[in-house]
Order: structure tokens, then C-alpha cells, then sequence
């Protein structure tokens, strides 16, 4: 291998190194490129159009300036509108056709960045026009950095229309919808008139299709009375079959017939017969039942045991009976009435007489501790003079109740201690006859000779008593007379 060769393939080798470095530093690059894409519209003369100015692949931007440029022979600008779309707040200037913004924080969004409003000159020609958006000074509001954006131009299309062409009205039938009478202009567009000055969709120019138009049902199956029946009926039109079910007719009953008669113990059976397929259907006849004559009391319960009533079937030749028990009486007690006294140390007794059986039914009462039942009072300490005393009972429990005993009082009599003579006195004392107590000791008892003396003064008090009463008198009975 020669040197010339050797150094053509180094070369060669250098040059493809280059060439994947620089692809593949600019792959990544185009890969997450910002675009912003003018919109293509369609329009004709003298309309007014709307061409949106969008944003795909956003990486974020924050402040910037967008200028429409634009072919004004054809074009005319009108609005640049912001509101509800990613520039909203922005500040368009209309005369100039560009759009200055600057914000706190970056748009990062896709979709519509403002739209251009343009009026086409009612003498435009047909053609093209191109729209495109120029970007300057575009800054990211958080590091602001320069953010670069690539554009994609628009355009808006006019194109006057003319030589029409009639497009005739296709029926819609049962199976295939039709199409209304309409214009098609060589642009592409349907009008209802030659014109070409009413545009209508191509689905308003839809005929829907028709229904079938059937004939009458034709029965392919009878029905029966279980099971459905099946018809058909075909369209006029286009021989369209559609099959359809006839209901089932159901049983054609006839009357009950008693084909088991009832006893008195055995059901019954009754049976009634389809008149169109002969198919049976049955039903019990409840047993007629024994008729009974009165209850009668065959045993008649007492207060504490169940009774016993009967009765017969009054039926020719049925001896069948029927018996029920009848509930006992239940005792009826008269009120409690006590029987024996509790006491402090027994039980009490009271006892109920059943007015029906007269049976006694018995019961404790307890124990009352109040009622003791004391012995005769015995005293323990006897009163005195002044001195109350005591006395005690005692229960068989050994309770006890204490009373006092009034005290006595003293029963004062005289006793003469020496006798008094006509010449001396005597003396004499006051001595209590249940305690011995004295008092008045001493007392003097006048000599006997001093009796007349005594006498006489009693008197002389009688007699001027006397004359004072008659004095008052005589008084008062002059001064009644003189008053008459």
C-alpha cells in the first residue's frame, strides 16, 4: 500500500469524523427547535380573513417582538389580536403590524400566539399571497438568555370563483342515501347557486334514505297455543325481507268439571280441558270438613289443672269427634290477712283463701325489729322527794326501755314538839312523811288562857263590819230617793 493512498484514507476518515460531529451537534439542535408557523387560509374578494400565528415545540420566552409582513397591494391589516391567546397583554401596534411584549415569567405553552385580521381588496386577483412573521430580540424572562425561534410562513389563497358546474339531484332510495341539486366551482367549493355566492357544506346537500315500503304480513308459521308463530313482509322497492314473531295464542279454556269429588277428609280434584289442543289442567277441591255440633264440658278445670271440651260430627253415619283443652282456672285469692305478729326474734305469718278451690297460700312476713315484745316494768331506782326515779322493761331479745318515774312532793305534817298550857306556850315543826325532811322548826303554840281575848275581837270586827254595811245602805237609798 502505497503513501498517497494511506493519506487520502486518513483524510477521508478525518473528514466523515467532522462530518457525524457537526450532524450531530445540529440534529439535537433541530430537534428541539421553538417554530412559530403562520397559518393557510382561503379567501375570496372583499372578504375578511383570520390568520393565526402559532407556537409549537415552546421551550420558553419572555420578552420579544413579532412584525407581519405581508404583500399590502392585495392584503390589508386590520387587528392584531391578543385576547385569550398566548400573548394576551401584550401591546399590538396595528399600523406598524408588529406586536412588543415583555413578561415577569416565560410562556412555555403551545398553540395560538396572536392572529392576524386581514381585509382582501375587492380587486385581487387570484393567487397566493404569502404571509410570514419576523422574530427580534427574543429573551427568556428567567435567565435571560437569548432564545432563538424558527418561522414557517403562511398564506392566503384567493380565488375568485366562476363556471360552475350543475351537479343534478340523485334520489335517496330505501338503500342509498341521495344528494341535493347543487353548484361545484372549479376552486374546490359547493354553492346552492350558479353564482357561487352561497356556499353550502356537502353534508347540507344530503337526502336521507328512505324508509321500505313493505308489503302486507305473510304467515309462515301458525302460532299455536305455547308456542310463537314466525311472518315475513318484503319491500316493494327493493325486495328488503324482514321477518317478524307471532305471539303465542294461549289456551282456550273451558269450564271446570268435578272429575274427583272432596270428602270430608280428601281433597278434591277439578279439571278443565283446551277446546284448540286438548292440554288438561287440575286444581285441588279442599276437603268439605266435618260438621260439628256444640263443644261440649266433658271435664271442667279446676284452678290448677286444664279442662277438657268435646264435640261430634252431626254428619249421617260420622262418629268423628274433636277435643280441646280448656284453661286452667287459675286460683282467685282473697286480700292477705296476718295470722301471726312478727316479732324482734320471729318471723310473722299471713295467709290467702282461693274463693274457687279454698285452697291457703301462705307467707313469712319478717321480722320487725321495732316489735319487741316487752316484760312487766320493774323499778330500779325509786323516786324521792324531788328526785325522779327509774324503771326498766326487758324484751326476750334483750332490748330494754328505761322510763323515768316522777318525782314525789313533799306531804307536809305537823308535828308538836311540846304542848302549850293556860300559863305556856308550846312549840311545834312541819316534818315530810315520806322523806323526813323538816322545816318550821320552833313554831310557837300559844298558851290556852289567851282563848277569850281572841273571842272578843272576832266580835267586835263582826259588829262594826255590820254598821258599816248599814250606813252604806241608808246612803245609798236616800240618794235614790232624792233623785226621784
Amino acid at each position: 500500500m502505497n503513501k498517497n493512498f494511506k493519506s487520502k484514507g486518513i483524510a477521508i476518515l478525518i473528514m466523515l469524523v467532522m462530518i457525524f460531529a457537526t450532524v450531530s451537534a445540529v440534529l439535537p439542535a433541530y430537534a428541539a427547535s421553538t417554530t412559530v408557523k403562520v397559518s393557510d387560509v382561503t379567501a375570496l374578494p372583499g372578504e375578511q380573513v383570520s390568520v393565526d400565528v402559532s407556537i409549537s415545540g415552546n421551550t420558553g420566552f419572555g420578552s420579544g417582538k413579532f412584525t407581519i409582513e405581508y404583500d399590502s397591494n392585495v392584503l390589508t391589516l386590520t387587528k392584531l389580536d391578543t385576547k385569550g391567546k398566548l400573548l394576551a397583554g401584550g401591546a399590538p401596534n396595528v399600523a406598524k403590524g408588529k406586536i412588543s411584549f415583555a413578561k415577569a415569567t416565560d410562556v412555555t405553552d403551545d398553540g395560538v400566539l396572536f392572529t392576524a385580521i386581514f381585509d382582501v381588496n375587492a380587486d385581487a386577483p387570484n393567487g397566493a399571497y404569502v404571509i410570514s412573521v419576523k422574530v427580534e430580540d427574543m429573551t427568556s424572562a428567567e435567565t435571560h438568555e437569548p432564545v432563538t425561534l424558527t418561522t414557517k410562513k403562511g398564506s392566503v389563497k384567493i380565488h375568485k370563483c366562476g363556471d360552475a358546474k350543475y351537479i343534478e339531484e340523485v334520489p335517496a332510495t330505501c338503500t342509498k342515501a341521495g344528494t341535493k341539486a347543487h353548484y361545484a366551482c372549479s376552486c374546490g367549493k359547493l354553492y346552492s347557486d350558479k353564482d357561487c355566492t352561497k356556499e353550502v357544506t356537502a353534508s347540507s346537500l344530503n337526502i336521507s334514505k328512505k324508509s321500505h315500503t313493505y308489503g302486507e304480513w305473510i304467515v309462515t308459521k301458525e302460532p299455536t297455543c305455547t308456542a310463537k308463530g314466525q311472518r315475513k313482509h318484503t319491500c316493494t322497492v327493493c325486495n328488503t325481507t324482514t321477518s317478524g314473531t307471532i305471539s303465542a295464542k294461549g289456551h282456550n279454556w273451558g269450564e271446570w268439571v268435578v272429575t274427583t269429588p272432596a270428602t270430608a277428609t280428601e281433597n278434591g280434584v277439578e279439571t278443565k280441558t283446551c277446546s284448540e289442543c286438548n292440554a288438561k289442567e287440575t286444581r285441588e277441591i279442599l276437603a268439605i270438613g266435618h260438621t260439628f255440633g256444640e263443644w261440649v264440658e266433658t271435664k271442667a278445670p279446676t284452678c290448677t289443672e286444664k279442662g277438657e271440651q268435646t264435640r261430634t260430627c252431626t254428619d249421617e253415619g260420622c262418629d268423628a269427634k274433636e277435643t280441646r283443652e280448656v284453661a286452667a282456672l287459675g286460683h282467685s285469692y282473697g286480700d292477705w290477712t296476718q295470722t301471726k305478729a312478727p316479732t324482734c326474734t320471729e318471723v310473722g305469718e299471713e295467709s290467702r283463701t282461693c274463693a274457687n278451690c279454698k285452697g291457703v297460700e301462705k307467707r313469712d312476713v319478717a321480722k320487725d325489729a321495732d316489735n319487741h315484745s316487752f316484760g312487766e316494768w320493774t323499778v330500779t331506782t325509786a323516786p324521792t322527794c324531788g328526785v325522779k326515779g327509774e324503771e326498766t322493761r326487758t324484751c326476750a331479745c334483750g332490748a330494754k326501755e328505761t322510763r323515768e318515774i316522777t318525782e314525789i312532793t313533799h306531804e307536809w305534817e305537823w308535828v308538836i314538839d311540846k304542848e302549850a298550857t293556860k300559863t305556856k306556850d308550846g312549840s311545834k315543826h312541819e316534818e315530810c312523811k315520806h322523806c323526813g325532811e323538816t322545816r318550821n322548826e320552833g313554831t310557837v303554840i300559844e298558851k290556852t288562857g289567851n282563848g277569850m281575848l281572841v273571842f272578843w275581837i272576832i266580835l267586835i270586827i263582826i259588829i262594826v263590819l255590820g254598821i258599816v254595811v248599814v250606813v252604806i245602805a241608808f246612803i245609798y237609798k236616800r240618794k235614790k230617793t232624792n233623785a226621784k
